[in-house]
């Protein structure tokens, strides 16, 4: 072989990148996939794991893109925004409902049934198809099947109603469902004024305010409507789409839902309409050959349960269809691997290294520059892909890293994961960017009691707390707590904030002398009280030091 057309080897060349943080622009997602032990969970029909339960960066969308690219023809994908649900964001109705304690449940759950039913239909039966005339068919075929009972004709009669609806945008859907609500629920009390005085919240158009039995038997009224709402004729509609359309064993039909996280109405409105979509999806596992998939990030599922504690949702029953989406260090190792292998490839490089290959190696007391890394990630592919990008980009020409190049990428690297923690849990915490502060300039480990009053006061008088924000509550509480002792204030408070720190990821827990480092990623992602008994040490996870100029040589 002449030296002209020598293949040369491995090299990090301009604009390398092992690709992107995000699923939706990585573009090497689709020929780098790797298949985990959750992946098969979800693509297997007849297991009862459906909801994709992960932090950002751990690869949910991932997983949702590739089941779209395996079953194109038999997969549906709903995408919340595309679903107009900001009319019931702005409805009197729904506000004066929730604010007066009506429980929404089954109202969300008939939403979303329908939605699934018709989204369904409309995949099946396409507009170009004549989708109308062949809705009719279907009718037909299961008039056909069916005995002349009562509720199977009505049944019918609302697949009849499709005929003509089904191409109605979901707005309009969406629209009457609500309104054929608001009138039941108007006609029972017999009040045609706003909703805000129909529950005692302002004035009437004759100056008088409800009374307080008044507005406790219309919310009685308004509960038990609701909660007697007639969905059967739309169950027997689902079962027969499943088992008339559907019913093909060898083509099951994915349905697929992400970034629930990005609705576009009122928040608390948000964490309803999810928690109905999680009860209603429990419902869907008697249809045999359909799987409703969706991916949700730990901090919203988190929030659902601690504070929507209602008798329909029961979090023991919806566990089931739960699979907490966590790496491996051999997986993350596997990932990037295949992931050099198809840059080789492309670059038609000689040879094809190894993740271990391009770092630098275990010397002495110096660890390697793989544990190196895998120490700052929250075992996410989003991390070493971000942290492996960084440090490429300062070796061009060079066949490995050193570890000075993953040393002075750091910094850039731990700000850039901060900000992103930062964005991630701004719905639960935002005020987090405040509450860090209180690390700042901290040793790498230090014990629960070297935190001061002054430390904690640092934080509850900041100028910066949001009215009504966690941090305001906090403050009230150091506040009544300290009537009965500055300790017990101190301690209390203190203690609600190292839970806070674990539960986002920017500190881990060591329990007892010789125990390890519990942190949030590996196992329980919540710490128990019984936890932080005694004085637990501290400890900052590695991938924030630089971030929050934390010194691991400092004692």
């Amino acid at each position: 072989m002449t030296r002209k057309n020598r293949r040369e080897t491995f090299r990090f060349k301009p604009g390398f990148t092992i690709g992107g943080v995000a699923a939706e622009t990585d573009p090497l997602l689709a020929t780098c996939f790797i298949s985990t032990n959750c992946f098969e969970a979800v693509n297997n029909i007849g297991d009862p794991r459906c909801a994709i339960i992960g932090r950002s960066g751990t690869g949910k969308t991932a997983l949702l893109e590739e089941l779209k690219r395996r079953y194109e023809v038999n997969t549906i994908t709903i995408d919340p925004e595309a679903l107009a649900f900001q009319f019931l964001g702005k409805s009197d109705m729904v506000r004066a409902l929730r604010t007066s304690g009506v429980n929404l449940d089954y109202f969300y759950k008939l939403i979303w049934r329908h939605i699934l039913v018709v989204e369904i239909l409309k995949h099946y039966f396409p507009a170009e198809s004549k989708q109308s005339n062949l809705i009719s068919q279907l009718v037909n075929l299961i008039r056909k099947k069916l005995k002349p009972d009562p509720a199977e004709k009505r049944a019918i009669e609302y697949l009849d109603q499709w005929d003509a609806t089904v191409l109605q945008p979901t707005h309009e859907r969406i629209q009457e469902i609500h309104n054929n609500l608001s009138k039941r629920i108007r006609a029972k009390i017999g009040f045609y004024g706003s909703w805000f005085s129909l529950f005692g919240m302002e004035a009437g158009a004759d100056g008088e305010i409800a009374s307080n039995q008044e507005t406790i038997e219309r919310v009685r009224i308004a509960q038990e409507i609701i909660s007697h709402i007639q969905i059967e004729d739309l169950n027997m509609a689902r079962d027969y789409v499943g088992s008339i359309v559907l019913d093909d064993p060898q083509k099951p039909c994915y349905v697929l839902i992400d970034d629930l996280d990005r609705f576009v109405v009122d928040d608390p409105l948000v964490y309803d309409l999810i928690r109905g979509l999680t009860l209603e999806i429990y419902d869907w596992k008697r249809i045999k050959n359909v799987k409703v998939i969706y991916a949700l990030r730990n901090n919203i599922i988190n929030r659902i349960e601690s504070e929507f504690k209602t008798r329909s949702y029961q979090k023991e029953k919806l566990e089931d269809q739960r699979y907490y989406l966590v790496w491996t260090r051999q997986e993350l190792i596997e990932l990037i691997n295949k992931r050099l292998w198809k840059i080789s490839v492309d670059l038609n490089f000689s040879n094809t290294p190894t993740l271990p290959e391009i770092l630098p190696k275990h010397s002495g007391r110096h660890q390697s520059g793989l544990d190196y890394i895998l120490e700052r990630t929250l075992n996410r592919p989003r991390d070493i892909i971000d942290y492996i990008n960084r440090a490429g980009a300062l070796c061009i020409g060079k066949e490995r890293v050193s570890m000075q190049v993953l040393q002075n990428v750091e910094d850039s690297y731990s700000q850039g994961r901060l900000a992103a923690l930062y964005d991630e849990w701004r719905d639960n915490y935002p005020e987090l960017n405040l509450i860090t502060k209180i690390l700042r300039g901290f040793p790498l480990r230090f014990n629960i009691s070297f935190w001061s009053e002054t430390d904690l006061m640092d934080i509850l008088t900041d100028s910066r707390i949001k009215k009504g924000g966690w941090l305001e509550t906090l403050s009230q509480e150091f506040q009544e707590y300290y009537k009965s002792g500055s300790t017990l204030a101190l301690n209390t408070c203190i203690r609600k904030l190292v839970k806070l720190l674990f539960e986002v990821g920017i500190v881990g827990v060591k329990t007892s002398e010789g125990g390890t480092i519990r942190y949030c990623h590996i196992g329980d992602p919540l710490l128990s009280d019984v936890e932080l008994d005694g004085d637990p040490q501290v400890v900052v996870h590695p991938m924030f030091h630089r971030a929050l100029g934390v010194n691991p040589w400092t004692k």
